[in-house]
């Protein structure tokens, strides 16, 4: 049991077979036999890479990333049979016969050459080249050693009779270069390969007489959601998805300050996370990545509250079993009444990056465009209530507009009893008082005069929070979350009268302040939820109906004021998910945001949500007390080098920052000022539309984990690459991007200064194998577009 509430268990119980299903109107190659349409088989035996020499290169490229090298553990050669005598990588040993065991895997391994170029010829493909391993790629599916083959067609050729089910669609995986980016890597002098026609994961509910539907589905994942009809009280077992073996099973674990640690879960027996807390990922995220022999997957669930994931190996596979914990989410249904259960994305790809990447495009896609991506300065960090008044607001805002930052935002101490001294937290709740010992004006002349500067104005709000002091809780009794007669602390919106309660008190705030961005934070575990019978809900289902109603009165807050930014907090990171994904525009990834520990936050959030969704900020001036968090941008000890690698660290989603403003040193300002431009002319256009992509292994807090992590953020023909130097580590190493069509050339651009400062044309081919390399600082910007 971790601190966080996170801990493993056994077994869910209900399960769901999923498997991907293969269709095609062509014959199989050579070598291959056809396949009854059942789960998905490998291409042929050759070629699929069933024998023991396919599954090593699979897994090499599973386990390695490019500029990682390879752990010391797995020794210098291939050690699963035919392979075992061929180096890893570009080198490769020659033949040696005199061992009889060496001599056979050789002879299998030219063998099956010769065999795959037979097939390329049939197929009028170009033959194999320089590698020994197959073109033919298949990245999902379900991988059956000497099992029948899956047939395959040309691309352009339309699949007889569409897909099976109610409108499902079929996913087509070309066996082409493909990296995370999802783009092709065939230009058009090229012949065009086969492709692979694999239909969606099937998913069976775990419920009896439960019902799945298709709620989402691209190229390379899909969305399914369970409804159950009838009057019963249910478990809220939301099922189990069928996969090949797996060779790891990866997570994360999460707490304060600790968000997004990795955890890794055994392969050969039952394990799993969950999370009682109340609070999604307070304890866990809900997500896992699988990998596997002939690809890899992630699991995530659409969920705020409690939930379980576990895997269970099985005879030749791995089973993944998802579910609402029961406590405080038990489904209580009437004679007719249906219920929907949150849904579960499933995506998939040849690594875990390019299936990650799959996620975060899938997920983009259930969120509309919304308003702009905003930058702001929010007070917080450097004054907190303590600190915070009119003048100190309304001067920050006026350097926050000189800047080129578009909006002031007003956090935590505006509201409560008028004392200077009061604490925002025993406050909150009283949202229609305003401390008119820091802000004597109000609200509205405050607004009005930060608008005057030529900046937005945003605010802060706790809406579901009642602190101990707080008025509201004797005023609307009706509205608290309550647990055996005690106060829970927070206003149960399982309750139609708790959500006009809050939903009045944040429409009432955008009204009065005209705010174009509303933070909403949440800063307690609810548990398993409010008790009471009287609520609109039962004694079982408190939490469950809770994030429904906070669900709708998001959505009714984003019909009413579309042009408002709605960033969702919590302690931090604690409560992001793909299901309040869905209804708000930003998620804030953690209190502390130290250079370190926000790029371990990145490329654990990344793998998420796309980065339009995504908010950090480079690291703050805390007025409290934080051994990481120490940094004075008014004196003299911070180095410009340092600066900016702290800056940069944050463009690569939502841009803000939380300093004091009016206190920072003259070059670090002209400094901020050129960040600022380049996000908002060259980087917030990729932030819009692309996929943030880790191209290393995780950095880790406390000088752990890759030392020189490396992002890549892409969007159609244009990738911003941003590699990094923590201490401790040596000089620069190569950070290889991906995706990029090897015949392709690329102009290859630093941003600088506030500038683009051209450095060299070099083709897709050179930048994948050879990489970018930097000579000098701890961080650096590469725009990378294609040329005409």
């Amino acid at each position: 049991m971790c601190a966080a509430g996170g801990r493993t268990y056994p077994d869910l119980g209900r399960r769901i077979r999923a498997g991907h299903r293969c269709r095609s109107d062509r014959p199989a190659p050579a070598g291959g036999t056809a396949v009854s349409g059942r789960r998905a088989t490998v291409l042929h035996r050759a070629g699929r890479g069933t024998g023991r020499r396919g599954r090593s290169q699979w897994r090499d490229a599973a386990q390695r990333r490019p500029g990682v090298p390879r752990p010391a553990d797995q020794g210098a050669h291939s050690r699963t049979g035919c392979g075992r005598g061929v180096r890893r990588g570009r080198q490769r040993r020659h033949p040696d016969f005199s061992d009889p065991r060496r001599a056979a895997g050789w002879g299998r391994l030219l063998r099956r050459a010769a065999l795959r170029r037979r097939h390329a010829a049939a197929a009028g493909l170009d033959p194999p080249r320089g590698r020994l391993h197959h073109q033919l790629r298949v990245p999902a599916g379900r991988v059956r050693p000497g099992g029948r083959a899956a047939r395959t067609r040309r691309a352009g050729v339309p699949r007889r009779g569409g897909a099976r089910g109610s409108g499902r669609r079929t996913a087509l995986v070309r066996a082409t270069d493909q990296g995370p980016s999802g783009r092709q890597g065939r230009t058009p002098t090229q012949q065009p390969r086969d492709v692979i026609v694999i239909e969606t994961p099937e998913l069976i509910p775990a419920l009896p007489g439960a019902d799945v539907g298709l709620v989402r589905q691209s190229a390379e994942a899909a969305t399914y959601a369970v409804t159950v009809t009838g009057a019963g009280e249910r478990d809220p077992q939301v099922g189990s998805i069928v996969l090949p073996r797996a060779t790891s099973i990866d997570g994360f674990t999460s707490g304060w300050g600790l968000e997004y640690q990795p955890v890794a879960l055994p392969v050969d027996e039952p394990a799993g996370l969950e999370v009682t807390t109340g609070r999604s990922t307070q304890g866990a995220v809900p997500w896992l990545a699988i990998e596997t022999e002939g690809g890899a997957y992630v699991v995530t669930l659409h969920w705020s509250g409690n939930w379980r994931i576990a895997s269970t190996p099985t005879d030749d596979g791995v089973q993944i079993d998802v579910a609402l914990h029961p406590d405080g989410q038990r489904i209580v249904l009437a004679d007719g009444e249906t219920f929907t259960l949150p849904g579960v994305s499933i995506a998939w790809g040849e690594t875990r990056a390019s299936a990650s990447a799959a996620l975060a495009r899938h997920l983009a896609e259930q969120v509309p465009a919304g308003p702009p991506l905003l930058t702001e300065w929010n007070h917080w960090w450097p004054y907190e209530d303590a600190e915070i008044s009119e003048d100190v607001f309304l001067a920050n805002a006026a350097v926050a507009a000189d800047l080129g930052l578009e909006v002031a935002l007003l956090d935590a101490g505006w509201f409560g009893r008028p004392e200077a001294d009061s604490q925002w937290f025993a406050e909150r709740g009283d949202w229609h008082k305003v401390n008119a010992a820091r802000f004597p004006h109000g609200l509205a002349w405050l607004a009005d005069q930060t608008r005057a500067l030529g900046i937005e104005f945003g605010i802060w709000i706790e809406a579901e929070a009642i602190g101990a002091r707080a008025s509201i809780a004797g005023e609307r009794p009706e509205v608290v979350a309550t647990d055996a007669g005690s106060s829970l602390g927070y206003v149960c919106l399982g309750s139609p009268a708790g959500q006009e309660h809050v939903f009045a008190s944040v429409s009432g705030l955008i009204e009065t302040t005209g705010a174009r961005w509303i933070k909403w934070d949440f800063n307690l575990d609810p548990g398993s939820g409010c008790t009471r019978d009287d609520h609109g809900h039962g004694s079982q289902d408190g939490l469950l109906r809770h994030y429904l109603g906070l669900y709708d009165v998001l959505d009714r807050l984003r019909a009413a004021y579309p042009e408002t930014v709605l960033e969702a907090c919590s302690s931090g990171g604690l409560r992001i998910d793909a299901g309040l994904a869905a209804h708000v525009d930003a998620l804030f990834l953690s209190d502390p945001d130290w250079t370190e520990h926000h790029l371990t936050c990145l490329w654990g959030a990344a793998q998420l949500l796309p980065p339009r969704q995504l908010l950090h900020w480079p690291q703050s001036e805390w007025r409290g007390e934080h051994r990481f968090q120490k940094v004075d941008y008014s004196g003299t000890l911070i180095t410009p080098a340092q600066f900016d690698t702290k800056m940069r660290a944050a463009l690569l989603h939502r841009f803000g920052v939380s300093v004091r403003l009016t206190e920072m040193r003259p070059e670090l300002l002209r400094r901020l000022r050129d960040h600022v431009d380049s996000y908002r002319s060259v980087i917030r256009p990729l932030v819009e539309t692309g996929v943030l992509i880790p191209l290393t292994e995780q950095p880790l807090r406390e000088e752990k984990g890759w030392r020189q992590p490396a992002y890549q953020l892409t969007a159609d023909d244009r990738h911003l690459v941003a590699g990094f130097r923590l201490h401790p580590t040596g000089g620069w190493e190569p950070v290889r991007p991906v995706g990029l069509d090897p015949m392709a050339t690329y102009a290859v651009d630093v941003l600088e200064d506030g500038e683009l400062q051209r450095a060299e044309r070099r083709t897709g081919k050179d930048l994948a194998e050879a990489g970018l390399v930097a000579t000098a600082g701890t961080s650096i910007l590469w725009l990378l577009s294609r040329a005409e």
